[in-house]
């Protein structure tokens, strides 16, 4: 079987096009809203580049009390550059569900101090399950409404 005649199954499958292959029209219910791809591919990145630089090495309780002198004095030298990012970096991982959020929560009370880390993670941790609900959401819910319509009411 030559390359060609795979790709013209291919396009056979998706798409409906005339004997010439010039005007190809494929239906759309064969393919993804572009918006869906787009988040999922930029899901897929940030979780690839995750582990692929191994920053989960960085969320262990090992090397946070190695670096706790320099973490707290960075904290203290810039307070809301550091409270910013720290609840940028809790809300991604809640919300891609990475490995870390343990540490994170026990990092900002030890960096932060008990009421600011205690505020701080809750609203973090709040916004970033409440977008890992929208995402799922936005991305599987006619998917599932498909599969699962004789179940539903």
């Amino acid at each position: 079987m030559s390359y060609n005649h795979i790709f013209q199954d291919v396009f056979r499958f998706l798409c409906e096009y005339p004997p010439d292959l010039t005007a190809i029209t494929c239906r759309a219910d064969l393919f993804m809203n572009s918006k869906k791809t787009i988040l999922i591919l930029i899901i897929a990145a940030l979780i690839s580049t995750f582990f692929i630089f191994d920053l989960g090495s960085y969320l262990n309780l090992e090397y946070i009390k190695s670096q706790q002198n320099s973490l707290q004095s960075w904290v203290s030298e810039n307070t809301l550059l550091a409270l910013g990012a720290f609840m940028l970096i809790y809300i991604a991982v809640t919300a891609l569900s990475l490995p870390g959020a343990t540490v994170m929560t026990l990092v900002g009370g030890a960096i932060f101090g008990l009421f600011t880390g205690l505020i701080l993670v809750s609203f973090a941790s709040a916004i970033g399950a409440t977008l890992a609900f929208l995402i799922a959401r936005y991305l599987f819910r006619e998917p599932l409404s498909n599969k699962f319509s004789n179940y539903i009411d």
